[in-house]
């Protein structure tokens, strides 16, 4: 069963939801479809993280995913966090850095 916690942040109202163990979900906005609201101490960490993080604190999160998804969205967004803090690449080099160069359209 999934829970959420939401954080008012500067850019807006943020829910992260976990299963437990992982972060499910993170959106924009108050709810998570299918996740009931509550806490839990990974969602405890996770809006101490971003409350560090909107308050300059922080430039790096440790939290424990899970994607859901393709296998090539989670190629994406595994090597999404591999771009360090302040630094941009291209949809050109994140689809070489999977190992796809001509899915360029497809990662952005």
């Amino acid at each position: 069963m999934k829970i959420f916690k939401t954080i008012s942040t500067p850019i807006g109202t943020i829910a992260v939801a976990s299963d437990g163990d992982y972060i499910t979900n993170v959106v924009f906005g108050n709810a998570v479809s299918d996740a009931t609201s509550g806490t839990s101490a990974i969602l405890d960490v996770t809006v101490s993280q971003l409350s560090e993080y909107f308050e300059g604190k922080r430039k790096n999160f440790d939290l424990p995913l899970k994607f859901g998804g393709t296998e090539f969205q989670v190629r994406v967004w595994q090597e999404l966090l591999k771009i360090p803090f302040g630094n941009t690449i291209s949809y050109k080099e994140l689809a070489e850095r999977i190992g796809n160069a001509k899915a360029c359209r497809a990662v952005g």
